[in-house]
């Protein structure tokens, strides 16, 4: 007889726990990438998750990244393009529906629906170091990186990828890169830059 004021644990919350304690005994399937002579393979959060990884992008262009994060799977929650036509044809070619943003700045970062992956490519020019007039963050196109970090910061995806010059880290002395990659990791990010 249940103590007074208990309730009686229901059919379909045993289930559910003889669920969990079955996964206890059973973890999940775990791929475990060969060693290669370049580095020791990289352990991330979505081991195991074979489905449903979504990703938002900001400054989506036509579309090409999206397409290529979806070409290997994942699916496309959101995307953000200021141009009108770019963001016809990223439409035209992102499977689904995704929700569709003008800007970065139409969205209040904790109203975007969460994504496992934060996919862009912020403004180039204010870092880049073929334009002459270079201002970095005196350039107010570079607000598009703040932003990209403000959005990176508040949905704290798993992975965020964002694609931009390289010269972005000895901009300015170095001082934009070094706001990048504190601020990045001053919200638990390990900040790495790979020139292709």
């Amino acid at each position: 007889m249940p103590a007074v004021g208990v309730r009686q644990q229901a059919e379909e919350e045993k289930e559910w726990q003889q669920r969990l304690e079955w996964w206890v005994m059973h973890p999940a399937y775990s791929y475990d990438p060969p060693e290669t002579s370049r580095s020791n393979p990289s352990r991330h959060p979505w081991d195991g998750a074979l489905d449903d990884i979504e990703f938002g992008e900001f400054a989506t262009g036509i579309g090409v990244f999206a397409a290529c994060f979806q070409a290997v799977g994942a699916k496309c929650a959101w995307i953000m393009e200021p141009n009108e036509e770019a963001r016809r044809c990223a439409t035209a070619v992102i499977a689904g529906e995704p929700r569709v943003y003008e800007t970065a700045q139409s969205v209040d970062p904790a109203d975007l629906p969460w994504v496992h992956v934060v996919v862009g490519g912020p403004e180039c020019q204010p870092f880049s170091g073929a334009n002459r007039n270079a201002r970095g963050w005196q350039d107010e196109r570079a607000y598009t990186f703040l932003r990209a970090i403000h959005i990176i910061a508040v949905q704290l995806p798993w992975v965020a990828w964002l694609e931009n010059v390289a010269q972005i880290q000895e901009a300015q002395g170095g001082v934009v890169w070094k706001l990048i990659k504190h601020t990045l990791e001053a919200v638990g990010y390990v900040v790495t830059a790979h020139e292709v």
